[in-house]
């Protein structure tokens, strides 16, 4: 289903402005910029596409990275602008996201599926359908059950936290990379079984 054309869109769901920076819900901005910057490939930012974009080569494939500044509920409305234009299909798009059903830092793999309540992921959905790849980064459960589930996602890492996540960078950028060069199922089977 999704492997039949190779990925060319990744996109890393956040929310735009200083205040969301290092938030648990822009978990995906931080993985998709430390991407990108390893590959040294510059963001742009487009009013047409809504964010800010990189077009780049990786492997001889063209590939389109995208930062939707829509904020997190309306992400789908960035995408659906880029493949427009480019004339691509949504099997061709990964999605990282942050994902509270996920211990922090762990990393799951999958293709279709619901939204888990992810509010970027059901606009994505509703406005994509759901052949797209998924590349969620466990961000860990709410602390306490009264905590608000909003507050949570939008609560800053704690800077233990953030030098953890630095020591997994390198295992998300060849997890990207992995999917990209096996496609989506293939890389599952291994990604999906490790925990760093």
């Amino acid at each position: 289903m999704c492997d039949t054309l190779p990925i060319q869109v990744v996109a890393g769901l956040g929310n735009p402005g200083k205040a969301y920076e290092q938030t648990r819900h822009n978990v995906g901005f931080m993985v998709i910029d430390d991407w990108a910057q390893h590959q040294d490939w510059k963001w742009k930012r487009s009013f047409r596409f809504r964010g800010e974009w990189s077009r780049a080569t990786w492997m001889e494939r063209e590939m389109f990275l995208i930062k939707p500044h829509t904020f997190m509920n309306a992400s789908g409305t960035s995408l659906v602008a880029l493949l427009r234009y480019f004339k691509l299909e949504p099997q061709q798009v990964l999605c990282i996201y942050d994902d509270i059903t996920l211990p922090f830092g762990r990393l799951k793999v999958s293709v279709g599926g619901g939204h888990g309540g992810h509010n970027g992921i059901r606009d994505v959905q509703d406005k994509l359908g759901n052949e797209f790849t998924r590349l969620r980064v466990g961000i860990g459960a709410k602390p306490t059950h009264e905590l608000d589930l909003k507050d949570w996602v939008l609560s800053p890492f704690q800077r233990a936290e953030i030098d953890q996540l630095k020591k997994q960078f390198e295992f998300y950028r060849n997890s990207i990379e992995r999917i990209l060069r096996e496609g989506s199922v293939l890389a599952m089977n291994t990604i999906n079984q490790k925990t760093e």
